[in-house]
């Protein structure tokens, strides 16, 4: 007999602990490439508005056009949006959380995200360019109420799927 039998566990061989549970604050990988994501495609859906009801005929295409109108408001929405917490896992729940920390990263984002589109409109130079309050006023609404919306879609749906996470 074989005294190095596999299947016969050796008394100094100490056997195999589980993972330490992962903290739920700290969302996966996956999770927050998604979020990035599907938060440029609200930003993208609110310019192809904005594109619709100016009727603007844009140069380049529609889609590439609300990209590009997406991209400065993109920038700060993810550095804030991390400030926040908006992409913790305890971001993502209960619902008055998802609703709170969204309005903020809103109310600080979306404004330094306007400036960033209006400076980038006046290239090479950044200077000169001015702001207009009432579209100030109609980005901060209408991207807060859409990201609201989209956030706490995700949080009831990551919860049907995964109801052990925060």
């Amino acid at each position: 007999m074989d005294s190095h039998d596999p299947l016969i566990e050796s008394p100094d061989v100490e056997p195999e602990l589980p993972p330490p549970p992962r903290d739920p604050a700290i969302l996966p990988l996956w999770e927050m490439v998604f979020l990035a994501l599907a938060d440029f495609i609200v930003f993208v859906v609110f310019a192809a508005i904005g594109q619709q009801t100016h009727t603007t005929a844009p140069e380049q295409g529609q889609a590439l056009a609300a990209a590009n109108i997406a991209v400065p408001f993109i920038i700060p929405w993810l550095v804030v949006g991390g400030l926040t917490g908006s992409f913790s896992g305890r971001g993502l729940y209960p619902m008055r959380r998802v609703i709170t920390r969204t309005l903020l990263t809103s109310l600080i984002a979306i404004p330094i995200g306007v400036v960033l589109r209006e400076a980038a409109s006046t290239m090479p130079y950044f200077i000169g360019f001015q702001i207009s309050w009432m579209f100030m006023g109609v980005a901060v609404g209408t991207c807060a109420v859409m990201f609201v919306i989209w956030r706490l879609i995700w949080s009831r749906v990551r919860r049907l799927w995964w109801p052990e996470v925060p």
